[in-house]
């Protein structure tokens, strides 16, 4: 551990610096410590942005330096309309995360002129009762490890990951329902993606971790297996990237063809209810040319010229029919023309989909959306690109980012089957004692 006496005398100068003005703002107080702390820090960042809350932190930890560190602190925390806000300016306060003791240098900008006793910052307990209230779990990373390799202490660890992880996933689903965007704005991520990244944070810390993820498996048996699975499913969809890009054209093609097949679809109902239209025309006409055929006259009829009017009325009928016929003709011309334009498209539709399962056939991975999350079905064009090309193009671009979570997972996996294998040896060793 890094000696307590002389983490104190570099504290005091910083304090007393400050004190006496020399240092002044946020930056120039975080870059003093940095400068007495020298290759003795790690740094901690974190940015927090949801509905109705910002926050921004620069945290330094002393390295083996028993929780105790400098943290930066920015945003309006709470926010609601009309720029009423919680918090403002910056917060700058040296910190001892075992003994939960501050010291404000600055708080909203403004210098404190009644600092805490920083004595408090060195009360250092590191009993296990006192150390398994810790939450932030950070700390664990500055102790030795006679003191934390404590299995009853790792396993109060991770219940407390675990309940800062289902508060984490609960506060998500509260950000989707107040959230101005009706949700657009907010991921719901789930208890076990929040606590697998917290234990992310101590992937180097072999003994907690051989502990610790057996604890996660239990809980979450599917979760490491299926995001192993999606990266490799991502990185053969990469490795095989022209192949993938065949499917995304054939896919493209079958998509175009819908167009045609609404077109025709519309035109062929257009046709039917028109011959549907033009044969009710044509029924009633030749029903009306019957009627006025079989009409007896009288000699009363025929002086005033009744007659001779119905036979120019019969023959104005007659000419009538004859356009209906030849209308209907020409109207199932057409449907037949597009019902066979219909079974074309059909066949071509066939074509693309046998060359599909054909590409398929000699893949082990379907065709999987990795990067893009809206419905395109609407509007499948991005930019003028077919949205599969898009997904695929993204894809490709981020192979890096899939082998190095790939090379972590498979990392974190492998603290299970080094927690079962010394744990067989163990039985080992007691049935040879016996």
């Amino acid at each position: 551990m890094n000696n307590l006496g002389n983490i104190k005398e570099k504290v005091s100068i910083l304090i007393k610096e400050f004190e006496s003005k020399q240092l002044n703002t946020p930056d120039e107080i975080m870059n003093r410590f940095k400068e007495l702390f020298k290759d003795e820090y790690f740094e901690i960042n974190k940015n927090e942005k949801k509905p109705y809350f910002e926050s921004h932190s620069e945290n330094m930890y002393i390295k083996n330096g028993y929780g105790i560190g400098i943290s930066k602190v920015w945003g309006p925390m709470d926010f609601a309309g009309g720029g009423a806000v919680s918090h403002k300016g910056v917060d700058v306060y040296i910190f001892s995360a075992i003994s939960d003791e501050y010291v404000t240098l600055l708080e909203w900008s403004e210098r404190n002129t009644k600092l805490e006793d920083s004595e408090k910052l060195y009360d250092i307990d590191l009993s296990i009762n006192k150390l398994k209230k810790i939450r932030n779990d950070i700390v664990f990373k500055v102790l030795p490890d006679e003191i934390k390799n404590n299995e009853e202490l790792i396993k109060e660890r991770y219940r407390n990951l675990k309940i800062s992880a289902e508060v984490n996933h609960e506060n998500d689903i509260n950000d989707d329902l107040i959230s101005y965007y009706g949700g657009l704005d907010v991921t719901i991520n789930s208890t076990e993606y929040y606590l697998y990244n917290s234990l992310l944070e101590h992937i180097d810390d072999e003994y907690f971790m051989r502990k610790a993820v057996p604890l996660f498996v239990t809980d979450f048996p599917n979760y490491i297996c299926e995001q192993i699975d999606i990266c490799k499913h991502a990185l053969y969809m990469i490795e095989n990237q022209e192949q993938y890009y065949k499917l995304a054209d054939l896919d493209e093609l079958i998509f175009s063809l819908k167009a045609d097949f609404n077109q025709l679809e519309l035109f062929k109902n257009e046709v039917s209810e028109k011959n549907k239209n033009t044969e009710i025309q044509l029924k009633e006409s030749v029903s009306e040319c019957k009627k006025l055929s079989r009409k007896k006259y009288n000699i009363i009829d025929r002086i005033v010229g009744k007659r001779k009017n119905d036979r120019i009325k019969l023959n104005n009928i007659q000419i009538k029919i004859d356009i209906l016929k030849s209308t209907l003709e020409e109207i199932n011309r057409d449907f037949k023309d597009s019902e066979f334009e219909y079974t074309e498209l059909e066949k071509q539709e066939n074509l693309y989909k046998q060359e599909q399962k054909e590409l398929y056939s000699k893949l082990e991975r379907k065709f999987k959306d990795f990067t893009l999350n809206p419905d395109f079905d609407d509007e499948p064009y991005i930019n003028g690109e077919y949205y599969l090309k898009v997904s695929l193009n993204r894809l490709t671009n981020k192979e890096n980012e899939y082998r190095e979570k790939l090379n972590i997972l498979q990392k974190v996996n492998s603290y299970v089957t080094k927690e079962i294998k010394v744990e067989k040896e163990h039985d080992i060793s007691e049935v040879e004692i016996v």
